[in-house]
């Protein structure tokens, strides 16, 4: 029994497999006397007893009805194999993008960072111990950077006193890390600053424990080399179409090493190996990255296609089975190796500008990718995954509601991302995403929690059913963009309240058209300012606040306005603080008629000073009441207002609203 309730958590789709899904088509569908296959259309009572036959104890009664309810999501009351079918088709993709998603890296801005370096940085490289980056630039110029990217150590590389300075670049180095030295290759054709080597004496046998081997395989320059220790042999390439990528490998008794050739279009400008995934990565002129086989010659056993531009470095992310890949005009690419599919695309975040060199590391242990175009340098940092906590929005959610007739929870967030959740394991079950071109601001459910209605500033709510299908679409009548605040649900009605003086209503019998335009209301304009919340309470009162403080009932039967409410409404507010001006300053009238004056009046000339006497508390309160005549309206303005149902009809106050600093009135 406990394994039975432990294999319940999981969804009833999720637990048919290809045989259960036989027995339900053969179930659905009969053969008629022509051999022509017809299927059963099947109410939920139907559909739940031929469940509990072909399946069995596989699934409960409720399960059964909910599956119903999910497959019928128009609400035509029936079902049949096709649309049972779409729906686990559809379960299956949603499942197959909540992956993909979970593998997109979420990179944090691009950050520059200033360097010493005033020439083109060759190469950026990696320490293991201790843990830093180095980079050096084609002057001399090493670097050596903390974790921080802080500048740990600064110098100028020595040249050898036999060389001008002016006629030497660095080309190219590499960190010995077993014997903690850099060996740092210049154009001179010789190696420092350990020691200084030359080909020739390597080939006189004056170094025993040095070894020359060599082949000859390419016909152009070469762009990269390679050690691939996995592997035992070295790895080379150049931009040929004959012999673009070689492998070379080490013969223990020969100087000339043994190669396998591979033939690719145009060339290669550069390549990476994964001893991980054993795959070697090229970056091809024809815009195309190629994933091989060391052992395979004859077809890549990937093609990666979506560039436009000639691709200069890729890069493997190893850990997430991922391929980093940048192409000539600084667009950079993230793959999936194992679906060999492009799962991001970033551009415009690297420097512009005119033909420039450029470098990538990708640090797979703290997820940085540092990249240099000539002497610029800067790098790109993956945010960190919250393990113990989910975020169920990339931004802020604008509204969360329960329904109660499947027991879940809808969230929606400022960019349009609507959110289905499992309120009993917290688990999300649905997510369709780029409902609306603009920004949302509203969400609710119809009056049958069936559908779901979205709004967003232009004025367009658009209805949804679960399963993400647009059904409806609600037009502004005007056409202007209209910026919604609040849609409301009620009996063959819905409301929607927006930045309008007036109330925009859509009937219910106009919804079986897709396009759909709004119906007059019968009591046109009663408020005098922009209505911002609405609030229902059954069986016909409806009240509207608007942005002036007003509240007005409504009849939602007839659509006619019952009362206003203007305890707080900035007319009335105003009113009484003319009056409060005028009573206090008849007041101190009479206190100044009844009052003798102890010292006589003394006559000043106009164009004479006087020096201005202190004003009493109670001038100061006077001119404090008269300044707040031209107060910011929308101190009025209502945010929030709601109907206590349970008190409706009864003793005491029904509705409450709310407002800016704190007010909070009950009605």
């Amino acid at each position: 029994q406990s394994r039975q309730q432990q294999t319940f958590k999981t969804k009833l789709e999720n637990r048919l497999h290809t045989h259960d899904l036989e027995l339900i088509e053969a179930a659905l569908t009969i053969n008629t006397e022509d051999g022509i296959k017809r299927q059963l259309r099947l109410n939920v009572n139907q559909f739940c007893h031929v469940m509990n036959v072909v399946l069995k104890d596989k699934g409960t009664q409720d399960e059964y009805e909910e599956l119903f309810q999910k497959v019928d999501a128009t609400n035509e009351g029936y079902i049949d194999w096709d649309k049972l079918c779409s729906h686990i088709l559809m379960q299956c993709y949603e499942k197959d993008d909540k992956i993909k998603v979970a593998q997109i890296p979420q990179w944090k801005e691009n950050k520059h960072i200033w360097t010493p370096h005033r020439d083109t940085i060759v190469r950026i490289a990696l320490l293991r111990n201790p843990h830093r980056y180095i980079t050096i630039s084609r002057e001399g110029q090493l670097c050596m950077w903390e974790l921080n990217n802080k500048v740990h150590r600064s110098f100028k590389v020595q040249l050898p006193s036999a060389v001008k300075s002016k006629d030497l670049w660095v080309t190219h180095f590499v960190p010995m890390h077993k014997i903690n030295k850099i060996a740092i290759a210049f154009t001179s054709k010789e190696i420092d600053p350990c020691l200084q080597l030359t080909i020739k004496e390597i080939k006189k046998g004056i170094f025993k424990n040095v070894r020359l081997v060599h082949h000859h395989g390419h016909d152009d320059w070469v762009r990269q080399v390679k050690y691939a220790e996995h592997l035992d042999c070295f790895i080379s390439c150049a931009t040929t179409e004959k012999n673009s990528l070689i492998l070379g490998w080490i013969e223990k008794s020969s100087s000339t090493m043994r190669t396998t050739a591979f033939h690719i279009s145009q060339g290669v400008n550069s390549f990476d190996y994964s001893s991980d995934l054993n795959l070697i990565a090229t970056a091809g002129v024809n815009y195309q990255v190629c994933l091989w086989n060391p052992y395979v010659i004859s077809k890549p056993v990937g093609l990666l296609v979506g560039h436009m531009a000639s691709v200069v470095h890729v890069i493997f992310n190893c850990s997430k089975g991922q391929l980093i890949s940048l192409s000539k005009d600084k667009v950079l690419r993230i793959w999936d190796t194992q679906l060999q599919i492009c799962i991001q695309r970033l551009t415009g975040i690297f420097p512009k500008g005119p033909e420039v060199q450029s470098t990538l590391l990708y640090d797979d242990l703290r997820h940085r990718l540092y990249s240099a175009f000539n002497n610029q340098f800067s790098f790109l940092e993956v945010k960190m995954e919250l393990k113990d906590r989910i975020l169920s929005h990339n931004k802020p959610v604008i509204n969360a509601i329960y329904c109660a007739k499947y027991n879940q929870v809808i969230s929606v967030c400022q960019d349009g991302d609507v959110n289905v959740w499992h309120l009993d394991n917290g688990q999300r079950v649905k997510q369709f995403t780029g409902t609306h071109d603009a920004e949302v601001t509203s969400m609710t459910l119809d009056e049958y929690s069936m559908k779901i209605l979205t709004a967003s500033v232009d004025g367009v709510i658009k209805v949804w059913d679960f399963n993400g299908q647009c059904s409806n679409l609600l037009v502004p009548s005007s056409g202007a963009a209209i910026d919604v605040s609040q849609i409301l649900v009620i009996p063959r009605k819905t409301i929607v309240i927006g930045w309008e003086r007036y109330v925009t209503v859509f009937r219910s019998n106009q919804m079986f058209s897709y396009y759909v335009e709004p119906s007059d209301w019968k009591g046109g304009q009663e408020h005098s300012d922009d209505i911002l919340v609405c609030a229902y309470c059954p069986p016909n009162s409806l009240a509207t606040a608007s942005y002036d403080g007003e509240i007005i009932i409504w009849n939602a039967n007839n659509e006619t306005y019952i009362k206003h409410l203007r305890q707080r409404c900035k007319k009335n507010t105003i009113r009484r603080r003319a009056n409060t001006i005028k009573m206090l300053q008849q007041r101190k009238n009479r206190q100044t008629k009844d009052k003798p004056s102890r010292r006589p009046s003394i006559l000043q000339d106009k164009g004479k000073d006087v020096t201005a006497k202190p004003k009493t508390a109670y001038e100061e309160f006077l001119e404090r009441v008269t300044e707040d005549d031209d107060d910011d309206i929308s101190e009025f303005a209502i945010s929030k207002l709601t109907f206590l149902d349970k008190r409706v009809g009864g003793e005491g106050a029904d509705l409450v609203s709310c407002g800016r600093y704190a007010w909070v009135m009950v009605l």
